[in-house]
């Protein structure tokens, strides 16, 4: 919403420089909506996932009202809910010349900013305390880390990463914002990042699998009279045989050898109301 706004109110920007701005909006605005879940987890122990699904509703109902009051196309022509188009200056051109293909410079982005994490959890301090933070905020307590003041941070990259994604759908492929803008790329989002491992280089392969099953799953449907439910059956199976070592483990109580933990490196970045498991 922040991007499309800034989109179509903000005039005689050239481009790039109003396209930089639109997607800096989006940025700032999700990175604002993720603070509040990181802060309420850091001063009171409340659940990211819950509080986060609580102001998806909030999210949701916000939105509602807004393309449909004081943000609404003025053009009388236009019966369904949903904002002005952004200025041509606004809009990211096409990577393929070819119209049918819908890939914009959005996709380099999102490429970019995939390294850009992989970096920063990996080769910053800032990452290494984020990290640690999320293995054992004890221990990085004793190490003399700022558990909350991590958390918070965390949690405001997350939500600029989303506030990035939602901005280039905006600039580089819609052009306007809707009621029903979001399709539940959220909670496709969290199965990607299960089957990338939480890696963000690994997250890069399973986000193009998972959306080319969704780009095909009409036209399957379409050519071959294949039910395109076939599509989130195979989903749900590449995630049980990804999660099958946990659930086996879990279920008969099998324990992982100290080698194969620091093999397979595999630690749980999650804490449930104020604990930490590793």
């Amino acid at each position: 919403m922040a991007s499309v706004y800034v989109g179509y109110a903000v005039k005689d920007v050239p481009f790039p420089f109003h396209a930089l701005l639109a997607l800096a909006a989006g940025v700032a605005a999700g990175a604002l909506w993720g603070a509040i879940p990181g802060i309420l987890k850091a001063r009171t122990g409340a659940h990211e996932v819950i509080v986060t699904i609580m102001m998806n509703y909030i999210a949701i109902q916000m939105t509602s009202f807004l393309v449909s009051g004081p943000m609404k196309d003025p053009n009388p022509l236009i019966a369904n809910a949903q904002t002005p188009k952004i200025l041509q200056s606004a809009r990211l051109p096409p990577l393929l010349p070819d119209p049918q293909y819908r890939v914009h410079w959005g996709f380099v982005i999102a490429i970019l900013a995939a390294l850009f994490i992989w970096w920063l959890l990996n080769k910053s301090t800032l990452g290494f305390e984020i990290r640690t933070v999320g293995a054992n905020p004890q221990a990085a307590r004793y190490a003399g880390i700022a558990v909350g003041k991590t958390i918070v941070l965390a949690m405001t990259i997350s939500g600029g990463l989303a506030g990035m994604a939602g901005a280039l759908e905006v600039i580089g492929l819609n052009f306007y914002h809707t009621a029903g803008f979001s399709v539940g790329y959220g909670f496709d989002s969290i199965a990607v990042a299960l089957l990338g491992r939480g890696d963000p280089i690994g997250v890069i392969p399973s986000a193009l699998l998972f959306g080319a099953l969704a780009a095909g799953a009409s036209r399957m449907q379409f050519l071959s009279q294949i039910p395109i439910d076939i599509i989130k059956l195979i989903q749900a199976l590449v995630l049980i045989f990804v999660a099958a070592p946990a659930l086996i483990r879990w279920l008969y109580h099998v324990k992982v050898p100290r080698e194969a933990e620091s093999v397979t490196g595999d630690v749980q970045f999650s804490a449930g109301w104020g604990k930490a498991e590793t």
